[in-house]
C-alpha cells in the first residue's frame, strides 16, 4: 500500500494566494501581504532540504513558518475589516426625548422664535422674532411680544401696525392660536399654526392674518414659519 503524499507548502501557497485574488481589493491587498509571507515559508524549507537538513528538522520548521503566515493572513483580515467597517453613530448617542405636537404645553414654547412670513402685505417685513412666556393671570396660557423692523416701509410705518406688538395666547392638542395687538387696546391681527410632527415642538406653521382698522375687507391669510431660537 502506497503512502499518501503529503501536501508541499507550494500548494498551500498556491491555494491561499487563489483564495486572496478572488476577495475584495482591500481585503485581497492584506491576504497578498500574508502570502508573501508564506513565499518566505516556502524558500526556507527548500533550502533547509538543500542543506541535507533531517526530515524532522525541515518539516518543523516549515510548520512553524506556515503557522505564522497564517497568522499574518488573519491578522490582514481582520485589519481589513476593522477599516471597512462604517462607524454607527447611534451606538454612541442616543435619541432624545421627541415629544409629539399633541403632547406639546406652553411651558414647552417659552423662549425666542424666529418669524418668517410668505409675502407678507403692506410693506410689512419678511422677517421677525417673537418672545412667548408665561401669560400673567392663566398660567395655562401664552403672552409675548413680536419684534419687527418697519424701516423699510414708506416713513417707516405701516398704518394700523407697530414695531412692537403684544401677544396673548393659547396651545391645544398641537394648535397655537395667538392674538396680537399693535397699541395693546385693539386686535391687530391673529394667529393661528400647527406644530411640525417631527420636529420635537421647535417648529410651527400656519397663517397670519391682518385684523387691524387699516387693513382691506379682502385681507388674505398670510403663511407663516415658526423657527426655535432659544428656549427657557
Amino acid at each position: 500500500m502506497r503512502p499518501t503524499p503529503t501536501p508541499s507548502p507550494l500548494a498551500f501557497l498556491n491555494a491561499v494566494c487563489a483564495f486572496s485574488r478572488s476577495k475584495r481589493p482591500r481585503q485581497a491587498r492584506s491576504r497578498r501581504m500574508a502570502c508573501g509571507r508564506v513565499v518566505l515559508a516556502s524558500g526556507a524549507s527548500r533550502l533547509l532540504r538543500a542543506a541535507g537538513a533531517t526530515a524532522l528538522l525541515a518539516s518543523a520548521a516549515v510548520a512553524l513558518l506556515q503557522a505564522a503566515g497564517a497568522a499574518a493572513l488573519l491578522l490582514g483580515m481582520n485589519g481589513a475589516l476593522a477599516q471597512s467597517s462604517p462607524p454607527n453613530p447611534g451606538a454612541i448617542t442616543a435619541p432624545k426625548h421627541c415629544p409629539e405636537p399633541r403632547q406639546v404645553r406652553a411651558p414647552d414654547l417659552y423662549g425666542q422664535w424666529q418669524v418668517s412670513f410668505s409675502k407678507p402685505p403692506r410693506s410689512l417685513p419678511a422677517q421677525a422674532t417673537m418672545q412667548l412666556e408665561r401669560h400673567a393671570e392663566f398660567s395655562d396660557s401664552l403672552a409675548g411680544q413680536l419684534k419687527r423692523d418697519l424701516s423699510a416701509a414708506p416713513g417707516g410705518q405701516v398704518a394700523g401696525h407697530s414695531p412692537r406688538a403684544q401677544l396673548a395666547g393659547d396651545i391645544e392638542a398641537g394648535q397655537l392660536m395667538l392674538d396680537e395687538s399693535s397699541n395693546g387696546i385693539n386686535l391687530t391681527a391673529s394667529w393661528d399654526g400647527q406644530i411640525v410632527p417631527g420636529s420635537c415642538g421647535k417648529r410651527i406653521e400656519g397663517v397670519w392674518k391682518d385684523l387691524s382698522s387699516a387693513a382691506p375687507p379682502d385681507s388674505p391669510d398670510v403663511p407663516f414659519i415658526l423657527t426655535r431660537i432659544t428656549g427657557w
